[in-house]
């Protein structure tokens, strides 16, 4: 007589990436980033400044010192985009869904292949993000 026991498992247990949360917070992370780096750049908000010459670090921005070599400001701009991109994403998985499909936003990706040759190493791609403002403004509309 046999006693052995099928151990295969007849229900798979649900992961992380396949949960609705995690996919809002990884689009809302990956669209967020680029434009707060952008903008923490342009605006010059790093949280903080490295001083490689001294090996010292300041809180936010800190210009250079005369005979102390150039300050980088990249380590902190990308410290504050991170951290806001991962706010966002954060606060975006707390809104309701029905909230959610309300947002007027489209993610397009094109590439007409026709242009490029066939021997052609070089791809290239346009990606636009497209938010309808007529669906917002309609809403306020007297």
């Amino acid at each position: 007589m046999s006693t052995a026991t099928d151990t295969r498992a007849g229900v798979q247990t649900p992961s992380l990436a396949s949960s609705a949360a995690f996919k809002t917070f990884a689009l809302v992370f990956g669209l967020a980033t680029p434009v707060l780096y952008v903008a923490c750049e342009m605006q010059n908000w790093p949280l903080f400044t490295y001083h490689p010459g001294t090996d010292r670090v300041e809180w936010l921005y800190a210009p250079s010192v005369r005979n102390e070599g150039p300050a980088m400001y990249w380590y902190g701009w990308i410290a504050t985009t991170l951290i806001g991109s991962a706010v966002l994403g954060i606060f975006a998985t707390m809104l309701p869904e029905k909230i959610i499909k309300k947002i007027p936003l489209s993610l397009t990706v094109s590439n007409r292949s026709d242009l490029i040759p066939s021997n052609s190493t070089i791809v290239r791609a346009n990606v636009g993000i497209t938010y309808d403002l007529d669906a917002l403004f309609a809403r306020v509309r007297p």
